[in-house]
């Protein structure tokens, strides 16, 4: 009895995990009202993202309810004006039905937005036109694979090798296209000029109940790449889409941002 009490607890908590970034693979069909929403928003990015010029952008959109770490956003991926699947189109990595496992996705402006998120919000994220041109050419290059690693965890220690999340991967082509001393060829590398070059990850704080949880019951929730401290305390370093943020505009790589709302 005290088990299975117990178990519903876990049940409970864990329904309200924060989805960092992800395809859930429900067989629940979107609604007339939630397509139209996705329309709306969808348009209003593309008409945004033509009037502004760029050639390369960064977009964000609000997968889940992550107000209690101090976060808006939980995903991101690269859009690209001038894709061979048409025109602005998003590349990014996102975690296979809650599995632990990633691919890479090459979608449209409405399949971003059709992923049940949380809100139909979209940050855009401009870079400065010599940063867009790196990032267009890292992405579209045999590396933006190369540096994808399959091997999935949501809360993915952003200096670790072991796994990998959507955001995580997107700061480690950041960081390969804003290298000035020598490309990195491998994820350590990448990580490396990270840490070289200011980047900061955000802290998240999990409650030791909680990750005993996550751990027995989410393929896609992997703890064992932190520092044992992390795990001690509660407080893990994640790669977020405010770090990204963060770090594009430490490098004097942003140019300007906008949100779009239906």
């Amino acid at each position: 009895m005290i088990a299975r009490a117990i178990l519903g607890v876990f049940a409970i908590c864990l329904a309200t995990w924060p989805a960092l970034a992800g395809t859930q693979c429900s067989e629940k069909a979107p609604t007339a009202e939630m397509i139209a929403k996705a329309v709306e928003v969808a348009t209003a990015t593309y008409a945004a993202l033509e009037h502004s010029g760029a050639e390369t952008a960064i977009l964000a959109r609000v997968g889940a309810d992550i107000s209690q770490h101090g976060l808006r956003y939980t995903h991101a991926g690269f859009v690209l004006r001038d894709h061979p699947k048409g025109r602005w189109i998003v590349r990014h990595q996102l975690n296979i039905c809650a599995t632990d496992q990633s691919r890479i996705y090459d979608q449209g402006l409405l399949n971003f937005l059709l992923d049940d998120p949380l809100a139909y919000e979209v940050l855009v994220i401009i870079p400065t036109p010599s940063m867009q041109r790196r990032i267009g050419v890292t992405v579209q290059s045999p590396a933006a694979l190369a540096m994808h690693h399959p091997n999935y965890s949501m809360i993915a220690n952003p200096f670790s090798t072991m796994y990998q999340n959507s955001n995580q991967w997107m700061l480690e082509l950041l960081a390969m296209a804003r290298a000035s001393d020598g490309m990195p060829s491998d994820r350590r590398q990448a990580q490396a000029v990270l840490r070289r070059t200011g980047y900061r990850p955000t802290q998240i704080s999990i409650s030791p109940f909680m990750a005993l949880g996550a751990s027995l019951f989410r393929a896609n929730v992997r703890f064992d790449d932190h520092e044992q401290q992390e795990r001690d305390n509660g407080r893990y370093n994640v790669a977020s889409v405010r770090s990204i943020r963060d770090y594009l505009r430490l490098q004097g790589g942003t140019s300007r941002e906008l949100v779009i709302k239906p």
